[in-house]
């Protein structure tokens, strides 16, 4: 995997309690220097007026992204569409919207380069979870994962198996095994839920991520 750009950091919205509160929170996530954020406009209360508010909120400040919802996408003028299975066609996307940006979700290598082959523009990996895990070992998993699959630096050999999309990891919830990640993978950014450091506010997990 290459990549001549800095990390990024997406925030996912999950739950939005009423348009006031996403106003703050959104505006907190902006001034704090998030890159981007991630939406499934599926979920409860992101009605139209939601979706409106993210659009005169972000659409010129940071990137917006809805899962497996191309039409909205198109409709907000938002920046992409993230996709959770391939079973759609991105060239036909791309003949009737040439700039929106494509990006979909894998949980393995495979699915990685099944992606890459139908040539979007990023991914978003996530393992699947150890469900016997303990906090501890799943904080050390959580960054080792990434660092076997996405290693800082190429091993013999190993560009055969390595990927020239952007990797954008998800799935971590512990601030010290992201900046592990950092450190260790090559990916090319994260994102992060409301699972991630539940007692820390958004705005400063970002901060800290990003400084």
């Amino acid at each position: 995997m290459k990549s001549a750009t800095p990390f990024r950091l997406y925030y996912r919205l999950e739950e939005i309690q009423n348009l006031a509160e996403l106003e703050n929170q959104l505006t907190a996530l902006i001034q704090a220097g998030i890159h981007g954020i991630v939406i499934n406009p599926n979920t409860e209360n992101f009605d139209e007026r939601v979706l409106e508010n993210i659009q005169l909120l972000c659409n010129s400040q940071i990137d917006v992204y809805l899962e497996d919802a191309f039409e909205l996408t198109n409709q907000y003028n938002f920046t992409g569409v993230l996709f959770s299975k391939q079973d759609f066609s991105v060239a036909e996307i791309r003949k009737s919207n040439p700039t929106i940006k494509i990006g979909g979700k894998a949980t393995n290598l495979a699915e990685c380069k099944n992606w890459e082959l139908q040539k979007i523009d990023f991914i978003e990996f996530c393992p699947p979870s150890n469900q016997q895990s303990t906090p501890f070992t799943k904080q050390i998993l959580g960054a080792e994962s990434f660092t076997k699959i996405f290693p800082k630096e190429e091993a013999y050999g190993w560009m055969i198996l390595s990927l020239n999309l952007p990797v954008f990891a998800s799935g971590i919830d512990q601030l010290d095994s992201l900046k592990e990640l950092i450190d260790t993978s090559s990916v090319s950014g994260a994102i992060i839920s409301d699972q991630f450091e539940p007692k820390i506010s958004r705005e400063k997990i970002v901060r800290e991520i990003l400084k």
